[in-house]
């Protein structure tokens, strides 16, 4: 079963019947003292239609929000202008994300890292993360391992009934799990019965885990430190917990080069925010020099495809198995 990105999964109905369906809302007075804390300016990853960003907004706070799915943030931007809240949002993904500003303090106030697919996706949006940290900033992501869902709950619908007289209705109708992969993939079915009518749209949903000592190891390839690892409520100390929140700050002293964790994907292909690349398209290094360095570290770079017109379609491709 193939999930969709999130991008792709938090649109047309999916994005409609958020808000009414989901399970729990943020706590928004937890991220406020958190906010308050640290100091401005903040950014919330996977803002999602708002909460808890437009009432951090509306307590004053300089709080800007940023999430890949163009529906959930018009969603957000009509919950901000009907409670005449500004608020500053971005499209993007987390490991795509290049906005003009830092920031002191960088969280996620959901599961939204759980649903990066992969260590290798997950690593660019850390490396990311540390790219917009103010040099003395703080990132805050929360994580869980997902509990396989018992028999008895799939096909069993969460419904409610609207102003208007919908009912709508969420269900889960199937779950592949690989636990070697760290991976849990669930069909996930989304209904809105009107006068007119039944809309069904069922889409797969992924989940991606990692155990403590893994995400660790993980910010510390992106040029992360660890300040300290807690459960999510009363900041107790998380142990060998199934949900705990990872604090992070920039390592002052990590120098090296944004290929540290260079194989993207399973494959061969590093983006074009590469160090190295950066340093080709603007002409501050020649190519040649470039993969010779690489290559002196242990990696053949099989081609450097520099476009100069369009710098991020350029590519560093390395071999898979590079020839003996």
């Amino acid at each position: 079963m193939d999930a969709s990105a999130p991008a792709d999964f938090y649109t047309g109905l999916v994005a409609d019947l958020y808000r009414p369906l989901r399970g729990s809302d943020p706590n928004p007075d937890d991220w406020a003292r958190l906010c308050e804390a640290i100091g401005p300016p903040a950014l919330e990853l996977g803002c999602g239609d708002g909460d808890p960003l437009l009432d951090l907004r509306a307590r004053g706070l300089d709080v800007e929000g940023l999430d890949s799915s163009a529906d959930m943030l018009d969603w957000a931007r009509n919950r901000a202008a009907a409670a005449g809240i500004d608020v500053v949002l971005h499209h993007s993904t987390i490991e795509a994300m290049e906005l003009r500003r830092r920031y002191r303090l960088i969280f996620i106030a959901g599961p939204t890292f759980n649903l990066i697919p992969d260590d290798d996706t997950a690593w660019h949006a850390l490396e990311r993360i540390r790219e917009h940290l103010e040099p003395d900033g703080t990132a805050v992501i929360p994580l869980f391992v997902p509990e396989p869902t018992p028999a008895a709950v799939l096909g069993q619908p969460r419904s409610t009934t609207t102003e208007d007289g919908s009912t709508l209705r969420f269900s889960m109708v199937s779950e592949q799990r690989d636990d070697d992969a760290r991976l849990q993939v669930s069909l996930l079915r989304y209904e809105r019965e009107t006068a007119a009518g039944v809309e069904v749209l069922e889409r797969p949903w992924l989940l991606h885990w990692y155990g403590q000592e893994q995400f660790r190891q993980l910010c510390e390839e992106a040029g992360l430190i660890v300040a300290g690892v807690r459960a999510p409520a009363g900041g107790r100390p998380a142990a060998d917990a199934d949900e705990f929140v990872f604090r992070l700050h920039r390592d002052p002293a990590w120098d090296r080069p944004r290929t540290t964790r260079p194989k993207v994907g399973g494959g061969a292909v590093l983006a074009a925010g590469m160090m190295g690349l950066d340093q080709a398209i603007f002409g501050e290094r020649p190519k040649p020099e470039i993969v010779a360095e690489a290559e002196s570290d242990g990696l053949d770079l099989g081609d450097v495809d520099l476009d100069l017109d369009d710098p991020a379609s350029s590519r560093i491709v390395l071999r898979d198995d590079p020839p003996t």
